[in-house]
């Protein structure tokens, strides 16, 4: 009998596994069609369920999913009682993918060939294909055929295979009493429901043990076949001793699918009585009763009893009440019965199941450090793929504040299949976690993308929200006005203050100073205890300036009667933004006048070093440089001196412009000092970088350019600039696909520290060095005001795109000073193009022209390569050896 609850505790897994929802997880990496079809599938239309997946394998054939794609094709259609298609396509499945799923689908193939009448095809077909090579279909083959009847066909085909190819299970099966074809007339009577009291004599002259089995094999077939009205009027009809609790067990399910509640706990107290199978028929009965939508009902059954002991069953029946209580959110129920299952679990393939939804169980209790132990032990599994384990340790990582490890499993849970709403939410995840971490492009990227999808409802505010405040600190103030306009009336009880205030913050800089007032003061308005009232105060006061009219007396009296009412706290940052805007206004000494207001307010340390950067700023641009230098160079051992670097760097590029080295060098060993003490941050980097580049120290400024980009992703504006830089000197070290890398994103803001002529004419530069002719002419085209550079460079995209006539025609007439950097390059190409076109007397004329005059150029050595080779190609051994030698 153990035997007997063995396979029914193996059924039952069967049965879970071929439920009826499709595991949707496997295949969101896939596009819209797939995941339409398997919601359609879900949501009970199995037409459009068919249809999409069919679409599918059309549109991807020889997909990794085609297989699952196919079975799942195929369950749509058996839904759709068009049985004969489903079995042509899980027959086609099978022959073509035979290692794909080959019990569930054998199971299906069996199911529909008997409802067809195509019984002794698939026999044939399965005996002879399967039974040689898998040894677990040839069990799962003899089990099926037993309980279908079939057992002279089985026999005569297992006798005609290899003794040596036999499971055991076959050679038992051989072993037995064979059957009559009388007894196999008798289960054709009782799965149809035809009999009588013939019949019950029939049965009477067999054996105990046989006709008890008998009976075993058709309960399961009418159970399988959902036939439950036939076994119970079995059960009356025929003696109580003939039962087995096999019998019985399936009379109970019949039962409960009769909704005969009385009869099932009558049937499941006799089967308890026996306390051998006690904890067998307590799980089967829960199993059956979730089934049936009564999960209370057997979480309840599974509570009364101790399953510590138990076993497999007791591991099957802790793991299905740990279900239960995650279903009701009983995380601590859920717990305690998903360790003992861990425990008592033989069957390794579910280990990291259980694994999982314990680490989820304590993720949910807040007990992370625990859920992080535990899921660092799992796998993927049965049910949960990779995926779905990198994205809970990734949130129970960010719960632990782990950026970091929380970011990696993000990406590892992005590389597999996820849902499309799982997926956004993991996205957005990520883009947070960047966001923290200060990597402000990354977050950018990853919240425009989200934005360009069909949004989950409840993510989209977040989304957007997002988007908008990383577009502003990227610098890209339009992108982020049009996304805050846009969304402003639509979100703004879901994000209230903070998205005010970034909206505003935005229409200040897209130049709409009224709508940023009118954000601000709704703040002040609508939420008047939040946190951002007093920033909103500030910058709408600050909108209100940019409205200013300098010539205005009247209102300028008013700004300053505001300011002097305003509580004393709010003064100095009302002041620092006045002067501001009179700056921009270029009325620098009014400007200086509200900042020297400023620091007679005392105001705090940081703000008292900003307002005298900008004094030193208000001399420099009205080019008063002498009382630029005397004011920078009187600011010795002040706190927040980072404060002083723009002005101060500012100072320093007007002196030396106006070549008052004596002056520049003062200031530059003063700036300098200020390392010591001072903490290095992007800006600080950039400005030392760009100081040590004027000395020549190119190593030095190359390294703090690089420490100025790292750490620039909060100032989009200055790390434009130092990913400028290094545009530069990768092109000028011949790397130039990095330093494609560093223009082209400057070519997507177009900054305002770099025309587009100069811009577009360093990518033209860089294409032409990995040979991208075709790019290189487009981004030529758009330069408005060509110079030699550019007429050089068109000349190499022509030889590049193989016009030499015209490349040659160009660098004749190219006349660049003989001084001109762009005059050694003239003749390397004019060379080149003319050896292309055949007149080796130009081309030599050409490359002797720079072994002659350009010595000690970079390119001088390649030049003597390509004249060397040329000789030699002329015959003139002599010449070359005498060149090479030289050189």
């Amino acid at each position: 009998m153990k035997i007997l609850f063995k396979k029914l505790s193996l059924l039952i897994v069967i049965a879970i596994a071929l439920g009826i929802l499709v595991p949707t997880v496997l295949w969101a990496e896939r596009d819209g069609t797939l995941d339409f079809s398997i919601r359609a599938y879900n949501a009970g239309n199995y037409s459009m369920a068919v249809r999409g997946f069919e679409k599918f394998l059309e549109d991807y054939p020889g997909d990794s999913a085609s297989p699952r794609v196919m079975f799942w094709r195929a369950e749509g259609l058996r839904q759709l009682d068009e049985e004969k298609r489903a079995y042509r396509q899980l027959l086609n499945l099978y022959q073509n993918y035979p290692e794909f799923e080959p019990r569930m689908v054998v199971h299906r193939l069996a199911y529909l060939a008997t409802g067809l009448q195509q019984q002794e095809k698939i026999i044939d077909l399965l005996t002879a294909e399967l039974m040689e090579q898998k040894p677990v279909l040839q069990n799962y083959l003899i089990s099926w055929l037993w309980e279908a009847g079939e057992l002279d066909r089985l026999a005569a085909k297992l006798l005609l295979l290899p003794r040596q190819s036999l499971t055991e299970n076959s050679k038992k099966f051989l072993a037995r009493q064979q059957l009559d074809d009388k007894t196999s007339m008798l289960i054709e009577q009782l799965l149809s429901g035809e009999f009588d009291s013939t019949t019950e004599q029939e049965l009477q002259k067999l054996a105990k043990p046989i006709r008890k089995s008998l009976l075993n094999v058709v309960a399961k077939n009418l159970w399988e076949d959902n036939q439950p009205e036939i076994l119970l009027e079995i059960a009356n009809k025929f003696p109580v001793e003939w039962q087995s609790l096999e019998f019985k067990f399936y009379l109970a399910e019949a039962a409960v699918a009769a909704e005969n509640w009385d009869q099932a706990k009558q049937l499941y107290s006799q089967l308890h009585e026996l306390s051998r199978y006690q904890a067998e028929t307590t799980f089967g009965l829960a199993w059956v009763l979730d089934q049936h939508g009564e999960t209370g009902a057997a979480r309840e059954l599974l509570e009364q009893k101790d399953w510590s002991d138990q076993g497999k069953i007791g591991a099957e029946a802790s793991r299905l009440l740990g279900n239960l209580a995650l279903e009701v959110g009983d995380y601590g129920a859920a717990v305690r019965a998903l360790r003992r299952a861990i425990v008592l679990v033989e069957d390794e393939k579910f280990l990291n199941d259980l694994r999982y939804w314990l680490g989820w169980s304590h993720y949910r209790l807040g007990d992370y450090s625990e859920a992080w132990r535990v899921l660092e032990m799992a796998a993927p599994g049965e049910e949960i793929d990779g995926s779905q384990l990198a994205r809970i340790r990734g949130r129970v990582a960010l719960q632990l504040e782990n950026i970091d490890e929380a970011a990696k499993h993000y990406l590892q849970a992005l590389e597999g299949p996820l849902e499309i709403d799982e997926r956004q939410r993991v996205k957005y995840d990520l883009g947070q976690i960047y966001y923290q971490t200060g990597e402000i492009k990354q977050a950018f990227e990853i919240f425009l993308e989200l934005s360009r999808e069909p949004p989950i409802k409840s993510l989209e505010p977040a989304v957007n929200f997002s988007l908008g405040r990383t577009a502003l600190e990227q610098g890209r103030a339009n992108l982020a006005w049009s996304v805050f306009s846009f969304y402003a009336d639509r979100l703004e009880e879901l994000l209230g203050p903070e998205f005010l205030y970034f909206a505003g913050e935005a229409a200040l800089q897209v130049g709409q100073p009224g709508q940023a007032r009118d954000y601000f003061e709704r703040i002040s308005r609508d939420h008047p205890e939040s946190e951002f009232v007093e920033a909103a105060k500030i910058l709408g006061f600050r909108a209100e300036l940019d409205q200013l009219d300098p010539a205005d007396i009247g209102q300028l009296e008013k700004i300053s009667k505001k300011i002097e009412q305003a509580p004393q706290e709010r003064r100095p940052q009302m002041l620092k933004s006045w002067g501001e805007a009179l700056f921009d206004l270029a009325e620098y000494k009014s400007a200086r006048q509200r900042f020297e207001q400023l620091l007679e307010q005392q105001p705090e340390l940081e703000l008292q070093a900003q307002a005298e950067g900008w004094i030193i700023q208000t001399y420099i641009a009205e080019a008063d440089y002498q009382t630029a230098r005397e004011e920078f160079l009187a600011l010795t051992d002040r706190p927040h001196e980072s404060e002083l670097f723009r002005p101060a760097y500012t100072l320093i590029n007007r002196l030396y412009m106006k070549r008052q080295i004596e002056s520049l060098e003062e200031l530059i060993a003063h700036y300098l000092d200020i390392f010591v003490t001072t903490p290095m941050d992007a800006e600080i980097y950039f400005i030392r970088a760009e100081v040590v580049r004027s000395e020549d120290r190119l190593d030095e400024a190359l390294e703090d350019y690089k420490k100025s980009y790292q750490l620039g992703s909060r100032r989009p504006r200055l790390q434009q600039r130092a990913g400028f830089r290094l545009g530069q000197f990768k092109l000028l070290s011949g790397d130039y696909e990095r330093a494609l890398d560093y223009l082209k994103d400057l070519a997507e803001v177009t900054p305002d520290f770099l025309d587009d002529d100069q811009l577009n004419s360093l990518l033209v530069e860089a294409l032409i060095g990995i040979e991208a002719y075709e790019q290189a002419f487009k981004y030529l085209e758009k330069i408005e005001q060509p110079g030699i550079t550019e007429e050089l460079f068109e000349a190499q995209i022509n030889y590049g795109l193989g016009r030499f006539d015209q490349a040659l025609e160009q660098l004749e007439h190219l006349q660049p000073p003989a001084t001109s950097v762009v005059a050694p390059l003239k003749y390397l190409w004019l060379g080149k193009t003319a050896r292309e076109l055949g007149d080796y007397e130009l081309a030599e004329e050409s490359w002797f022209r720079i072994i002659y005059l350009y010595e000690g150029w970079e390119e001088y050595e390649k030049v003597v390569d390509k004249l060397v080779d040329l000789l030699e190609k002329l015959g003139r051994q002599e010449e070359a050896d005498i060149l090479n030698e030289n050189s």
